[in-house]
């Protein structure tokens, strides 16, 4: 400033102010710094259940469950409760070499341990109570440590008992005993289950029931089919998906997902167009549903296994997944959408680990490849830790993660290059910094020998080939490109490129905002 009246006169006007200024920051080193990246990593003990840290690390949990009585087993079930304990259920008789009975919990600090349950059937659902003073467990069992409980128990951390004082779910005809395969509390504290029964403690119901002091059915209930999961509306309402295609007292005809106001059961936008098998509420409130379906809604829309509804019309979830899913789950704080079962890719990105994230506007897969033949049947997220359980035993690959230090005192951009080996191609799938929450998702392959280069510096982002030049398109819709960086101090850095040993690299500028920082 002080020079905008043209022509200065020294005599009349002497005083003249200068500001020079330097886009931030002030400072930065005239050599650049570089870290090499693990692009992907092993892990042992992919046991029925694995584990991701907050800072993006995959781990098994002590050596994982086992079915000592032989035959395969698997993971249905997961919570977290009873202050930090992973609440685990499934097919398996030990955990870690603990003895525990289709029930184990699990602690950072003391691992394994039972909860003195023998049951005789497999639990596929848990509800935590409002107060978290008691887990209530659906299954397929009749007996708890030999006392009936018909299905339906509840644990305090201590004690199993009943629910109230009867015998339980009774059988729809179908299967002995009946099986329980979703539950869930409504806002008003009310307990609902839904699945294969026609009676609980004598009373009749079918397929659908409520506790708060006695048990009653809904609406005279589902009249055929299934009930597979249930979630609860931001209104309050439960949304429930099954296999059935009659509902209510006037036995109307939907067409699989229905809506329980607290007095009717009624159909949700004219439903989809096979079978449901999970549910769950996004954050804006849409009502996910996913299963085996390719349409829903009365115009038909294309929705390839996985949908979502307002409760007034039907939308697809980008392009879908190309095989079966078995359950969906809602990591509120990450508002991410996780989907599981046993298809291979999710939108066109293939999904290794039968696991995949819809983030509101993309797929992206999960970090992980299971051992083989693996489906995902259950997650849970609380404490910034991923847990997820599945149907087979071995060993997985996983994301890398490596510690990069940001020596300046300010933010920096860097260019990450990737190559995979002379011999072989490579899928590159992500580039994740856990200390920034940013994250760049990737669908593509690289050719033997291919090199790629991102740069993240301002006013000179580009992605390009070695031999294709220009792929920015390869990037997912939704990646943090504009603001992936390294922050000061130490990075958490995850990246996965399968199929091969690749090698990666991060290259930046270290920045200060003053001489001595």
């Amino acid at each position: 400033g002080g020079l905008e009246l043209g022509n200065v006169r020294a005599r009349t006007e002497a005083n003249i102010s200068f500001t020079f200024e330097q886009f931030d920051p002030y400072w930065e080193k005239i050599t650049s710094s570089s870290a090499a990246l693990t692009v992907q990593s092993t892990v042992s003990n992919a046991n029925y259940i694995l584990q991701r840290s907050s800072c993006g690390v995959w781990g098994a949990l002590g050596s994982g469950l086992a079915n000592t009585s032989g035959g395969n087993g698997k993971v249905t079930a997961l919570a977290t409760g009873f202050g930090a304990s992973l609440i685990v259920g499934g097919l398996f008789t030990s955990a870690s070499g603990t003895a525990a009975c289709l029930f184990a919990k699990y602690n950072s600090t003391t691992g394994w341990s039972s909860t003195g349950a023998s049951l005789n059937g497999i639990p596929y659902t848990f509800a935590f109570d409002p107060a978290g003073a008691n887990i209530y467990a659906g299954g397929g069992w009749i007996t708890v440590n030999g006392s009936t409980h018909g299905g339906i128990a509840k644990y305090n951390n201590s004690v199993w008992s009943k629910v109230s004082s009867g015998s339980g779910v009774t059988s729809d005809g179908v299967v002995a005993g009946g099986n329980i395969y979703s539950t869930v509390f409504g806002t008003d504290g009310t307990f609902y289950i839904v699945g294969e029964f026609n009676g609980v403690d004598g009373v009749a119901a079918c397929r659908v029931a409520k506790y708060t002091t006695v048990w009653t059915d809904l609406d005279d209930g589902i009249k055929n089919g299934t009930v597979h999961s249930m979630t609860r509306a931001l209104d309050g309402a439960i949304i429930i998906g099954g296999t059935f295609t009659q509902a209510g007292s006037a036995a109307s005809t939907v067409a699989r997902v229905v809506r329980w106001d607290g007095v009717n059961l009624t159909s949700v936008a004219s439903g989809v167009f096979s079978d449901v098998f999970a549910t769950a509420t996004g954050n804006d409130g849409s009502i996910y549903v996913g299963g085996r379906f390719t349409a829903a809604g009365s115009a038909t829309i294309t929705a390839c296994r996985i949908a979502k509804t307002n409760t007034n019309s039907w939308q697809p979830v980008g392009t879908g997944v190309n095989n079966t899913v078995d359950v969906l789950y809602n990591a509120a704080s990450l508002n991410q959408i996780f989907i599981g079962g046993n298809f291979t890719s999710a939108g066109s990105v293939p999904t290794p680990g039968g696991g995949a994230v819809w983030n509101g506007n993309t797929y992206f897969p999960l970090d992980v490849s299971l051992p083989s033949g693996a489906s995902i049947l259950a997650y849970n997220y609380a404490n910034d830790k991923l847990t997820v359980g599945f149907t087979a035993s071995g060993t997985a690959s996983a994301a890398g993660v490596t510690a990069v230090t940001n020596g300046g005192g300010a933010v920096t951009y860097p260019i990450f290059t990737a190559s995979a080996p002379t011999g072989s191609s490579a899928q590159l799938f992500q580039l994740v910094n856990y200390t920034t929450n940013d994250a760049i998702y990737f669908n593509l392959t690289l050719a033997a020998g291919e090199v790629v280069t991102l740069d993240l510096r301002p006013r000179a982002k580009t992605f390009t080939s070695n031999f294709r030049g220009n792929i920015i398109s390869t990037i997912s819709p939704g990646s943090n490109i504009s603001t992936w960086r390294l922050a000061p101090g130490a990075n958490n850095v995850s990246m996965f490129l399968k199929g091969g040993s690749g090698v990666a690299q991060l290259t930046w500028t270290e920045r200060f905002w003053s001489v001595d920082n």
